[in-house]
């Protein structure tokens, strides 16, 4: 399914590039040929070709979608291609049949390979955080320049001493293998109260990059995803310590969620509310387009005749007092939407 995967890849990005097609790693986005989009907007593009796992083949494949509601046709993309580009398929289908057995064997056993270095590479990151975990000391704990400083940054924010008195900084030893030094130790915990992932955040402005994730077990990593109640309402943000000052919120780490995080919150009753910075009008646009609720930033913001530039939820109580402790779904539920008229208050 590999091999058929990149040759059929091949060929859908020859026919997405004549249709002018937006395309970057497991997507293609396009104007979409089966019903031709909306004519009141010749910049739309509602179909996609998408790099997904499928549950019938236990693997990735590639899907066409159309989110247009109106049209809403959705296939495998090898079906999509036989059907409107009959003769794209057919050389899809010849370059099929030139790769021999023998070609195969040579790029599954690669694959193998590869897989076995990945491995390999996973052990050696649990034992290279085993070692970084030694330097990681309870915030109240310290008492040297550094503590201070990560005090000082947790009560800048507004953050509760409840929360932050459970997390740890990275102490500043000059030992050139402690990746997290001088970083605020932000700790994940599970239903057992037991740390099972952490990101650590940089002091100083200087340092890069700001947010410095654990390399080991990534899949699962949502901030909060234990102490939520999941029959009600969910907020999904970017960040956890914006997650800290919305009730029922889970942090995701940024824009880029895992295969395994997304199955782990499919059914829950979900909102997304984004950044607002480049990336996040990305991020919401593409969540919209697909249908999913995602968080106006400007009729929020315009709502409340704020006019002054604020990039995320954290920012936003620092500059607003006021509103800690008043952002719950109930309070914000008005500006999430899922219609995709509403995208002018995203870009």
């Amino acid at each position: 399914m590999l091999l058929q995967n990149n040759i059929l890849e091949r060929h859908l990005k020859i026919v997405a590039r004549s249709l002018k097609a937006n395309i970057t790693t497991g997507k293609m986005n396009f104007r979409c040929n089966v019903c031709g989009d909306t004519d009141k907007s010749k910049n739309k593009k509602s179909a996609y070709l998408i790099l997904r796992y499928n549950s019938k083949y236990n693997c990735n494949t590639w899907q066409f979608y159309c989110f247009r509601g109106s049209c809403g046709t959705s296939m495998l993309a090898e079906i999509w291609l036989k059907r409107y580009f009959p003769l794209n398929h057919k050389n899809y289908e010849k370059d099929l049949l030139c790769f021999s057995e023998e070609t195969e064997e040579e790029i599954e056993k690669e694959e193998r390979a590869y897989n076995d270095l990945k491995q390999q590479q996973i052990v050696q990151n649990r034992i290279d955080e085993q070692e970084n975990v030694k330097y990681f000391i309870p915030i109240l704990e310290g008492s040297n320049e550094v503590f201070e400083d990560a005090k000082n940054i947790c009560k800048k924010r507004l953050i509760d001493e409840n929360i932050w008195k459970n997390w740890f900084v990275a102490s500043d030893s000059k030992d050139k293998d402690n990746k997290y030094r001088n970083r605020i130790i932000i700790p994940f915990y599970d239903d057992k109260n037991e740390v099972y992932y952490w990101q650590g955040r940089a002091l100083y402005n200087w340092m890069l990059p700001k947010y410095m994730n654990r390399t080991d077990n990534r899949d699962f990593a949502i901030y909060n995803y234990y102490n939520i109640d999941k029959n009600k309402e969910v907020i999904v943000v970017e960040g956890p310590i914006d997650s800290l000052f919305i009730n029922n919120c889970i942090a995701i780490l940024g824009t880029n969620i895992t295969e395994k995080a997304k199955e782990l919150i499919e059914d829950l009753n979900k909102f997304y509310l984004f950044d607002n910075d480049k990336a996040g009008y990305k991020k919401s646009l593409e969540y919209l387009l697909e249908g999913k609720y995602v968080f106006l930033w400007k009729k929020f913001l315009k709502d409340k005749r704020i006019y002054k530039e604020v990039k995320d939820v954290n920012e936003f109580i620092i500059n607003f007092p006021k509103y800690n402790g008043k952002l719950n779904y109930d309070y914000l539920k008005k500006y999430f939407s899922n219609n995709i008229f509403d995208k002018i208050y995203l870009v």
